[in-house]
C-alpha cells in the first residue's frame, strides 16, 4: 500500500530516496498530488472560495429573504403553517407571555382563530403575490 501511494506521488516530500531505487527527488521539489508549497494552498483557497460562493451565500440570501418575508405579513394576508393548515393573517402585535419568538395570529376559519409562531409559517400566499406584482411592474416600466 505504502509504494500505490509513493508511485501516486501522495506521499512523496521531495527529500528522502525514491524506495523503488532511483535517483531522489530533486531538492525543493514539493511533489505530492497538487505539487505542494504554494500551488497546494493557493488550490484549496480556491476550492473554499467556490464553495462560499456556490453553497454559503445563496443559502443566506434565502434566509434573509424569507426572514425579512415573514417581518412584512400584515392582516389578511393568507399562509401556510408548517402542519399545512391554510389561514389568514388577521393580528401580528399579539406577544404571549413566556415565550421569547415573536407570533401572529391566524384565523382558520370563521370562528376558528390560533396564535402560532412566525417561524412556523412555512409560505405566505399574499405576500408572494405582492412580491411578483411589484416584479412585473418593475419589468414593464
Amino acid at each position: 500500500m505504502y509504494g500505490f501511494l509513493l508511485a501516486l506521488g501522495l506521499l512523496a516530500d521531495g527529500q528522502g530516496a525514491n524506495p523503488a531505487g532511483g535517483a531522489p527527488a530533486a531538492p525543493g521539489g514539493g511533489g505530492g498530488l497538487f505539487g505542494g508549497g504554494m500551488e497546494m494552498w493557493l488550490f484549496m483557497a480556491v476550492g473554499f472560495g467556490l464553495l462560499y460562493f456556490i453553497m454559503i451565500r445563496p443559502a443566506q440570501r434565502k434566509h434573509r429573504e424569507r426572514k425579512d418575508a415573514l417581518n412584512r405579513l400584515k392582516k389578511g394576508d393568507k399562509v401556510v403553517m408548517a402542519g399545512g393548515i391554510v389561514g389568514t393573517v388577521y393580528n401580528t402585535e399579539e406577544s404571549v407571555p413566556g415565550v421569547a419568538e415573536p407570533v401572529l395570529s391566524v384565523r382558520i376559519d370563521e370562528k376558528t382563530k390560533v396564535t402560532v409562531l412566525r417561524s412556523s409559517i412555512v409560505q405566505m400566499i399574499g405576500a408572494e403575490a405582492a412580491v411578483d406584482s411589484k416584479k412585473e411592474q418593475a419589468t414593464t416600466a
